[in-house]
């Protein structure tokens, strides 16, 4: 599954990125100017300029302060990224380190010598990355460390996570060495989440520094003279040499997947995208859409023409968090534990003494978060388990004070799996609600006969390449899509099923500004014999549309086209009529004009940012699970910091607006941060009928568990009007 996920990053950045935006200058030393806001700290004793060195001791500090949610103020965390680039800037592309051999007395114990962790990927998950410093202990000459690529994407916490590595690494230069992964790159955080985390905790100069830290990180490291430490895996091409990779420009994003791309393009590719496999000898093209699987007979040549003896990578998740392969020359290592959700995946490290060849490995699972927000309440928080009324067996009732008491066992496994089933759910209606324009064009390609609907097989088709996920789709669409007496799928109306309750506040004001505007493009636009003979006929397709409004006016996004033709298209038939849109238009755009100027992408931002940044709204809100209540003014200022990471900003009166929706829609009038969520929240129309009157069974099978287990009881979602 992450393979597919991860080749849809690589192939949408293709369509974005060129040369000009993908290069940055080799070893720049210039750095952006900081700008003045900052994020409200009480930290005040890490030092901001360069004449006091960063030291272990304000690492420490550090982390106390970041397990008590109180992240490093604007100045400090400038300094400390600025310092990183410039330090990487001085790094070779393969670092060489020569732990001390032999015994030697440190701390008053005999060491047969220096230690050599090696961690894997971490995702940005802080309570793997304090679990490991806490095992080990903090670098120094007897303990050393490689951190071996992708630290951000996908958790919550990835500038948590790079404050603590970079820190170490300015403290510690000798002792910590950073790899670069594959998520080290700005495509991968723009799908995966990392650019909206750093834009809403601080701002996007400083994700744009973070990038130029990412372009600086070495591609390997050796450890002593026969272990090579990589995120990925090794090149495709026989007889590549340590000293080809030294050679490499790696001052810039990582290359994009081309057939006629240079040789020093692909190895740097395969170095963080490859995987190793045992059922082939040579190397294939790789399912994630870049770098190549390699078989044994690729490791085995590596290893000889450079002299080594060992490769240690990264990049792919373990059962047991490590894995060796290739007759055990190759070794994985991954280290975020419970990655794909509860009791997944262990986590692991791997260590060496010295430059021996011996590794030793510590594995573990975090149940128990460290860093597990205040904010966020627990299942303890709101169920309890009685006879009352139940969910498959198990019952369902208010809050309870000691969780550990009553809930069993087997109840705690059953809960965790239906956790775990709601996430997936969660996330495919989200996937499903950004790309519903993608879909939508996909399938209408596929509907030749312009019926509106398709075979299963042409859905399962369409949803697994639009979605780029490599899932059991026959066996989900139960889940997502009903089926006619035909065993066909009416399109249109299964992505019509996909929006939010916010939706109710602009859509249909924004929709009648659109009508007015098109109208009046299409009256003016020099083509409008083309547009008049599109719309003469009775049936006209979602892509022939698209065609014909971008004719028309070429400032529309697809989403908001697909949100147009949505408008028209009543019956979700997946075709219009022409003439009757034409009489349509017309009228709508004699209606009153929107006071607000709602703008559909600067909403679509605001849903987009929601998903992408779950995890951070609470802190965002500054609300507790002790207080949760959105005054206006901790609305304002929550809807604030969540703009910084949008391009399109709403207005003070839609900001006004919005809260004044949300007042409506409660009892009392008081709105609650559980009440926000559901507001934005991704349900499909059969969800909605069956919200007002829900109950705890009810909301469990709707997919809703994830947002009620993270952020209260049912009773302020379900008295929502």
């Amino acid at each position: 599954m992450d393979h597919k996920k991860e080749g849809f990053a690589i192939f949408k950045a293709q369509d974005k990125v060129n040369d000009s935006h993908v290069m940055v200058p080799k070893r720049s030393r210039s750095v952006i100017q900081a700008p003045v806001v900052a994020p409200a700290t009480s930290s005040h004793y890490f030092p901001v300029g360069n004449a006091t060195p960063i030291t272990l001791d304000h690492v420490e500090r550090m982390i106390k302060d970041l397990k008590n949610h109180i992240l490093l103020p604007y100045p400090a965390t400038w300094r400390v990224f600025t310092d990183a680039m410039n330090h990487l800037n001085t790094m070779p592309n393969v670092v060489r380190i020569s732990p001390p051999v032999g015994a030697r007395i440190v701390n008053g114990r005999v060491s047969q010598g220096s230690k050599v962790v090696v961690v894997g990927d971490l995702h940005g998950q802080i309570s793997d990355l304090l679990h490991i410093l806490k095992e080990h202990g903090m670098p120094s000459e007897s303990n050393y460390y490689i951190f071996n690529g992708d630290f951000v994407d996908r958790g919550a916490c990835g500038v948590e996570v790079l404050l603590v590595l970079f820190t170490l690494m300015l403290a510690c230069p000798r002792y910590v060495t950073l790899n670069r992964g594959n998520h080290e790159c700005d495509y991968m955080n723009d799908e995966y989440g990392f650019d909206v985390e750093v834009s809403t905790k601080y701002d996007r100069n400083v994700f744009r520094l973070i990038q130029r830290c990412f372009c600086a990180l070495p591609l390997a490291t050796l450890i002593g003279t026969k272990i090579f430490v990589v995120h990925g895996g090794l090149p495709r091409r026989k007889g590549v040499t340590l000293n080809d990779i030294t050679r490499i420009q790696r001052f810039r994003q990582i290359p994009m997947p081309n057939y006629s791309q240079p040789e020093e393009d692909e190895i740097f590719q395969d170095m963080l995208w490859s995987d190793p496999v045992e059922d082939i000898k040579g190397w294939r093209d790789s399912q994630r859409g870049a770098g190549v699987e390699f078989g044994v007979e690729v490791t085995t040549e590596f290893l000889k023409n450079n002299g080594l003896e060992l490769v240690v990578r990264s990049h792919e998740e373990c059962l047991s968090g490590y894995e060796e392969k290739h007759n055990k020359k190759l070794i994985t290592v991954f280290s975020a534990s419970n990655y794909d959700g509860p009791e997944t995946n262990y986590g692991a490290t791997c260590t060496f003494i010295g430059d021996n060849t011996d590794p030793s490995f510590h594995n573990y699972q975090i149940f128990d978060d460290d860093y597990e927000d205040p904010q966020v309440v627990g299942l303890q928080d709101s169920f309890a388990l009685t006879p009352a009324t139940t969910v498959g067996g198990f019952g369902m009732r208010g809050s309870i004070s000691n969780f550990g008491s009553t809930m069993s066992a087997t109840a705690t496994r059953y809960l965790t799996r239906r956790r775990t089933k709601d996430d997936i759910l969660r996330d495919l209606r989200e996937r499903i609600y950004q790309r519903r324009h993608r879909l939508m064009a996909y399938f209408s390609k596929l509907d030749r006969t312009n019926k509106g609907s398709l075979w299963m097989i042409e859905w399962v088709e369409s949803v697994r390449n639009v979605l780029n996920l490599d899932l059991p789709w026959y066996f989900l669409r139960g889940y997502l899509v009903e089926v006619d007496k035909q065993s066909r799928i009416r399109y249109a109306a299964f992505l019509a099923m996909y929006h939010n309750m916010l939706q109710e506040l602009w859509l249909n004001p924004w929709k009648q500004t659109v009508c007015a505007r098109v109208l009046q493009q299409q009256r003016a636009n020099h083509r409008s014999q083309m547009v008049s003979a599109a719309f003469s006929k009775s049936v006209v397709t979602y892509n022939e549309f698209c065609s014909v409004m971008r004719a028309i006016d070429y400032t529309m996004s697809d989403s908001q086209i697909y949100q147009l033709f949505c408008f028209f298209d009543t019956d979700h038939n997946a075709h219009i009529c022409g003439p009757d849109f034409i009489k349509n238009l017309q009228m709508h755009s004699n209606n009153k004009p929107d006071p607000l100027r709602w703008d559909a992408e600067a909403m679509e931002q605001l849903q987009n940012i929601v998903i992408q940044a779950r995890s951070q709204l609470a802190t965002l809100f500054k609300v507790t699970h002790k207080d949760k209540i959105l005054t206006k003014e901790r609305f304002l200022q929550g809807m604030s910091q969540v703009g910084r990471g949008m391009r399109k900003q709403l207005t003070p009166q839609q900001k006004d607006a919005v809260f004044e929706f949300l007042k409506s829609r409660v009892p009392d009038g008081e709105v609650s941060f559980d009440a926000f969520l559901v507001s934005v929240y991704v349900f499909d129309s059969r969800t909605m009928k069956t919200l007002p009157g829900a109950t705890s069974a009810d909301m469990a099978e709707l997919g809703l568990t994830p947002v009620l287990m993270k952020n209260g009881s049912f009773s302020s979602i379900s008295g929502m009007k």
